[in-house]
Order: structure tokens, then C-alpha cells, then sequence
């Protein structure tokens, strides 16, 4: 895509390697942030990440983010295309929620609280759904304003 003019970005999971050849600076994609592979908090992460002011990796350099990881991905993904909008550009964006350990932001968890009949493992994969809806309505937002659409 680079050698048509295209920028490339992808934000969230990659699970196609953490070694070179195999991660997504080697892969074609000149803007990174990802966790890596298996997910956040698992085996080959950091001990004790979070989804929740996750350490991630930017252009193959550990970097501390802050905020909700499902969030921060989407608003890299945002600005990127920002600075893009005036030329052709990919964006691969894959987030990692809905994914174990299901653990969503309190706010969007509170709408499934008084549900009955939902397991709480149940209520925080559909907090994490909710989560991923409200920033699809801000990327979509995003592209009506820039014209993108």
C-alpha cells in the first residue's frame, strides 16, 4: 500500500508476531500501537498490564499509555486519520475487547447492573460491547465531520 501512496496505521491487537520479521513495523504498517501478542495481561505482555493505563508498544517502542485500552486505540486511530484526511490512507484497526479477562470501565458496567437473569461474566462482556459501540459513534463521527464518508 506504501508504494501507492497510502498511509498505513494499525491500533490494538496484533497477533501475527512480537520478533522480527513478524511485527507490524516489518509488516508494511509505518504507524503502531499495539499490544502484543495473546492480549493484554497475558504471557507475553508485561507483568500486571491492564486494561487500564496499559503499557503498549508505539512503532516497536514501549510506551505508557493512559486511559481505557479499547478507548485509547480509537482515538490514536482518530487523530491518525486526521492527519491523513487529506491524502489516501489504511487504518487496521482490531480491538481487543470483548476479550477475557472482561474487564470493562464502571460506568459502562453499571448499565447491566440491576439485569436479572445475566451472570456477571455475561454483564462485563456486554459492558465491553457497549464500550466498542460508543467509540464506533465517535469514529463515525469523526468521518462525517472530515468529509470521509
Amino acid at each position: 500500500m506504501k508504494n501507492n501512496g497510502y498511509k498505513t496505521a494499525i491500533f490494538g491487537k496484533w497477533h501475527l508476531g512480537d520478533s522480527f520479521p513478524y511485527r507490524p513495523q516489518d509488516r508494511g504498517f509505518e504507524v503502531s500501537l499495539i499490544h502484543k501478542g495473546g492480549g493484554i495481561g497475558q504471557a507475553s505482555d508485561f507483568w500486571g498490564n491492564t486494561y487500564f493505563n496499559p503499557t503498549l508498544w508505539r512503532d516497536g517502542k514501549e510506551e505508557q499509555a493512559w486511559g481505557f485500552c479499547t478507548d485509547i486505540f480509537f482515538q490514536e486511530a482518530i487523530k491518525f486519520i486526521e492527519e491523513n484526511r487529506n491524502n489516501p490512507f489504511f487504518v487496521y484497526l482490531s480491538t481487543n475487547a470483548p476479550h477475557e479477562p472482561f474487564t470493562p470501565k464502571e460506568g459502562d458496567l453499571e448499565e447491566y447492573g440491576d439485569r436479572k437473569g445475566l451472570s456477571i461474566k455475561l454483564k462485563r462482556f456486554y459492558a465491553l460491547i457497549t464500550n466498542i459501540d460508543e467509540n464506533i459513534g465517535l469514529l463515525d463521527e469523526s468521518l462525517d465531520r472530515l468529509g470521509l464518508r
